[in-house]
């Protein structure tokens, strides 16, 4: 049994559809989970986009959604749920990352 190693909570799920909607993302795409390198400190950023399968992903569905991960990639996503969040002021998804015990 594969278990994803990322979760997408409703709030999330429910944006990422009503962007899919509005935006006219064929079905075919899925959503793209994934992490950029960047700096000289070795620090990696999350990125979302939508996208088809590459030679080197992992696809996991949640719910209706498909998602697609980099194999390479994985070790810097286990454990971390998307969110979304919007108050007054701001807006926009958000990773939370699962503390070590």
């Amino acid at each position: 049994m594969i278990i994803n190693p990322v979760n997408i909570t409703d709030k999330a799920i429910d944006q990422i559809r009503r962007i899919m909607s509005e935006k006219k993302i064929p079905e075919f795409y899925g959503l793209r989970v994934g992490v950029r390198g960047g700096g000289c400190r070795g620090e990696v950023t999350n990125m979302l986009g939508f996208d088809t399968r590459n030679d080197y992903d992992l696809e996991f569905r949640i719910r209706d959604i498909t998602l697609y991960l980099d194999k390479r990639q994985t070790m810097f996503l286990v454990g971390t749920t998307i969110d979304y969040y919007r108050d007054d002021q701001e807006e926009g998804f958000i990773f939370l990352k699962k503390s070590s015990p």
